[in-house]
């Protein structure tokens, strides 16, 4: 074909597509999704060729999220988790794609992890490690399911059941049992979560955090939640969550608006038992 008939048909094709949208014609796009049928903890045997498969051939929670990760895709990518009990037994360290510890979102176009319901989905993080790590300008929306026995040790241990860099937001999740962590040197904070950006924030919707420590070393704060940046939580609970001297049984942020929710027996060597905020705290129709 020569060069001339090679433009011409692009050119076609260009005004094909023009006339489409002009006519009002919508365009549609199928996000792409993966759903896991193991309960194993075993990463995906060729990370970025699109297909979730360790080398038993199954797709794990761990190959699912690699796949995503690599995949990045417009819109985002979701990850359906059955009914079932997920625990994280592969141990690992300063590992960022999900290969060992942790389970890391990375994708910016975002990754959605749902489960069957908050009762009947649970991710455990064996103590091993926090469960879930949101990497820098990642965006993760994590819902129905419950995320348990998180638990980073050393250096920057902060978030027991998710530390997250990016943009984060729960819904009908229930955060139970994590620990922020011990030794680390500058403390340790957010026994369920923490957020470290100052711009991106955290949303919690219909959601439990209980139970969650935020760390045992001479500072430990945000027993439930501790974030540089804003918290918003609404139709949720805090229940007996524990920070250390630095404050925030429940939450500690620079800011915090909190809808329709309750807290009751959180608790704080510090300031605010339930909630200590650094700049300003919005309460609406709470308890």
């Amino acid at each position: 074909m020569s060069h001339s008939a090679g433009r011409l048909r692009v050119s076609l094709v260009c005004a094909a597509f023009a006339l489409t949208i002009a006519s009002g014609a919508r365009l549609s796009y199928a996000a792409p999704s993966f759903t896991v049928n193991s309960t194993a903890d075993a990463p995906d045997a060729s990370p970025g060729d699109g297909i979730c498969a360790t080398a038993a051939v199954a797709c794990t929670l761990r190959a699912a999220i690699q796949e995503a990760n690599f995949l990045n895709s417009f819109g985002g990518t979701t990850v359906h988790v059955p009914a079932a009990t997920y625990t994280l037994t592969i141990a690992g360290a300063n590992e960022d794609w999900a290969a060992s510890g942790d389970l890391d979102l990375v994708a910016l176009n975002g990754i959605t992890i749902d489960g069957a319901g908050a009762a009947s989905t649970i991710i455990d993080g064996n103590g091993l490690d926090r469960v879930f790590e949101i990497r820098n300008s990642a965006t993760a929306t994590i819902s129905n399911l419950t995320i348990r026995n998180g638990h980073p040790s050393g250096v920057n241990s902060h978030g027991g059941g998710v530390r997250s860099a990016g943009t984060l937001t729960l819904m009908n999740v229930i955060v139970s049992g994590n620990t922020g962590g011990f030794g680390d040197y500058s403390g340790s904070g957010g026994g369920g979560i923490w957020n470290s950006s100052s711009s991106a924030g955290v949303t919690i919707y219909t959601s439990t955090l209980r139970n969650n420590n935020g760390g045992f070393t001479s500072n430990g704060w945000g027993g439930g939640v501790a974030a540089n940046g804003p918290v918003t939580i609404v139709h949720s609970t805090f229940a007996h969550n524990l920070a250390g001297p630095s404050g925030g049984g429940a939450v500690y942020a620079g800011r915090v608006s909190i809808i329709n929710s309750t807290f009751y027996s959180n608790t704080s060597a510090g300031d605010g038992g339930a909630v200590n905020a650094v700049n300003m705290v919005s309460v609406l129709n709470s308890t």
